[in-house]
């Protein structure tokens, strides 16, 4: 097995992108808009091998709405201190971060 295409890898010490990542191995940190580093390239590396290995994306989000929310519901939840200090969050929560507020309803529906 060959692994190619690095071109939307991160490299530290070089500008940061606002879209980064393919939504199916987007990283927590992306989506709620936090500072990334080369960390997210091996959330992504873990989301290729699991795909590899099963025969199927294990994230496939139709929207970032429902990336993070299946990355909540097969992982783990995003720490709070991410949601806090997330840029987007608000995008995801209707609530405080710390509350841990469900997603608003309207989104809840598309999915």
């Amino acid at each position: 097995i060959k692994l190619i295409d690095f071109g939307s890898a991160c490299f530290e010490g070089y500008p940061s992108h606002t879209y980064i990542q393919s939504r199916f191995y987007r990283s927590p940190e992306v989506l709620v808009g936090l500072p990334y580093d080369s960390a997210i390239d091996m959330w992504s590396l873990g989301c290729v091998a699991a795909e590899l290995f099963l025969g199927l994306p294990i994230l496939p989000g139709v929207h970032e709405h429902d990336q993070l929310g299946r990355i909540e519901e097969m992982i783990s939840r995003v720490p709070a201190w991410m949601l806090e200090q997330g840029a987007k969050t608000s995008k995801f929560f209707i609530e405080s971060a710390a509350q841990r507020a469900a997603f608003p309803a309207s989104i809840s529906k598309e999915t």
